[in-house]
């Protein structure tokens, strides 16, 4: 994973030479290069890990929010505006995406995608246009609500907004 020589500063016009941020009282972010969130290594706030092999789902990055070894991450989405329509009847709905779309023919039963692989706050919305209910589960290492609850079922034409907080749970935006 190799760091580039160049950090942005908020005030900046463009790039700075890491070696010319004397004067700052924060470390410049450092930039690098990988395939996931780092297991190893000491980060700072800010730091950024893009993605060596980004595609439709997954990240463009990830971004370090707390400093230390390896620090805490949460993921950065290029299609955060992206929606997903989907007629399949059962899956794993995609990461990252703001607005899905359900439309099985009659009902369907689909796992919500890894909580902590989104930044805390990030908030999809989920919709259901088929004819009957479907119902919504957490992936076995995250929970709804932080209770446990099993599922969730939409009825026809309902809609729920879920928040990531950043960790393993997703919570009902109100």
């Amino acid at each position: 994973m190799a760091q580039n020589s160049y950090s942005i500063l908020p005030f900046g016009a463009g790039g700075i030479a890491a070696a010319d941020n004397s004067g700052t009282s924060v470390p410049a972010p450092r930039w690098y290069s990988g395939t996931a969130i780092p297991t190893a290594g000491t980060y700072n706030a800010g730091d950024v890990m893009y993605n060596a092999t980004p595609g439709l789902g997954s990240p463009l990055a990830w971004m370090c929010w707390s400093g230390g070894t390896p620090g805490s991450w949460s993921a950065v989405f290029a299609n955060n505006g992206a929606t997903l329509t989907t007629t399949a009847t059962s899956g794993t709905l995609t990461n990252g995406l703001r607005l899905i779309l359900l439309n099985p023919a009659s009902t369907g039963t689909y796992s919500l995608p890894e909580s902590s692989a989104n930044f805390p706050g990030f908030v999809m919305t989920i919709k259901n246009l088929a004819s009957g209910s479907v119902t919504l589960t957490p992936l076995a290492a995250d929970n709804y609500e932080a209770t446990g609850i099993a599922a969730i079922t939409l009825a026809q034409n309902g809609v729920i907004n879920l928040t990531s907080v950043g960790t393993t749970f997703w919570y009902k935006a109100s």
